[in-house]
């Protein structure tokens, strides 16, 4: 086990300094890192290893080969080349080549609007039209209540009430995404936190 240096600064009775902290593996911690972004996905229900695969070209300064990055996350080569074009067409990492290279090269995608655009895009817009395809479901069968297998009266109310909360979020919900879009569009090198709140407040 390596000792850990010291602080080259001794306190102020003379006393040599404390420990410094111990030098991490670069290998290591770079793995570490695609572990936890594994991990922030997997909280979704995603793949991992998405995450390990974006992690390590998050932490490498270099465009990698197919064959860099499945050694790296310690996949197949042909898993990690179905999951980069998968990437690839969620624009979070992107494809290069190499002058005399007839392979593939990748690197991280590091344009925070750009992915948040696709994200929004590939995601949270299909959410939510499918969010609205299932409240006109609901608000076109409420309105037709009545018929046979309908409950009774109180009952029947109390659907009503929770049919028309649920739209009421629906429509909550596409205002807010229609900000986040807005704001995406607009063309600025940094987006800070007051603009997202400024863009959600508009309207």
């Amino acid at each position: 086990m390596a000792a850990r240096a010291r602080d080259p600064h001794p306190a102020a009775d003379g006393t040599p300094g404390t420990p410094a902290a111990t030098a991490v593996d670069f290998a290591q911690f770079r793995q570490n890192v695609g572990e936890g972004f594994g991990r922030v996905l997997a909280v979704y229900g995603l793949n991992p290893l998405y995450g390990r695969i974006y992690g390590t070209l998050f932490m490498t300064t270099q465009p990698l080969s197919l064959e860099q990055v499945a050694q790296l996350v310690g996949t197949a080569k042909s898993t990690a080349s179905v999951a980069l074009r998968q990437m690839e067409a969620f624009e979070v990492v992107r494809r290069r080549r190499k002058l005399g290279d007839r392979r593939d090269y990748y690197e991280v995608q590091t344009d925070l609007r750009a992915m948040g655009t696709s994200f929004v895009r590939n995601f949270v817009v299909r959410e939510a039209e499918e969010g609205w395809k299932l409240a006109r479901l609901l608000s076109e069968g409420m309105a037709h209540a009545g018929g046979e297998g309908w409950p009774d009266a109180p009952e029947l109310e109390l659907l009503q009430h929770r049919v028309a909360a649920l739209v009421r979020l629906t429509e909550v919900g596409q205002k807010v995404l229609d900000r986040v879009q807005k704001l995406l569009r607009v063309r600025r090198e940094r987006l800070r936190w007051t603009d997202w709140v400024r863009a959600l407040g508009e309207g």
